[in-house]
């Protein structure tokens, strides 16, 4: 990482380890985390769309989630790596967790945990892409 073909396990002093942090390509939140916001929002959408006070089967909803994704993807609202149908499954487990998933829950409490799921990952959308925005606008000193 620093460039220095000598002794890798020489001791770099702050100044050499600052200029080598400065200079690297670190900053890749971006591109690890878009895909999997991408796709849980891909089914926090679905389920939104669904309705409340329905039984959801999850076979149909993770094909809807698929459909939706390659839409989404074709428009350039998401990147292809979200098209995934082992991450909608994960985001499907976490929307369980959250009793979101709940036939039984009352309507209110299930339209409004999907809609919050939605606005979180909008958030979570937009913090992705100012970080995307801080990588094309960095330049090393």
């Amino acid at each position: 990482m620093t460039g220095r073909s000598h002794d890798p396990s020489a001791p770099l002093d702050t100044e050499e380890a600052a200029r080598s942090l400065n200079e690297s390509d670190l900053l890749v939140a971006h591109l690890v985390l878009r895909p999997f916001i991408d796709a849980y929002r891909i089914v926090a959408e679905e389920l939104l769309n669904l309705g409340p006070g329905r039984d959801v089967d999850e076979q149909v909803l993770l094909k809807r989630c698929l459909r939706l994704a390659r839409q989404w993807s074709l428009q350039h609202r998401i990147t292809e790596e979200s098209v995934s149908g082992e991450m909608f499954a994960t985001a499907l487990k976490m929307a369980r967790h959250r009793g979101l998933l709940d036939a039984e829950a009352a309507t209110h409490e299930l339209a409004d945990g999907r809609a919050a799921l939605v606005t979180e990952l909008d958030d979570l959308q937009r913090s992705i892409g100012e970080l995307a925005q801080m990588r094309r606008g960095f330049a090393p000193v």
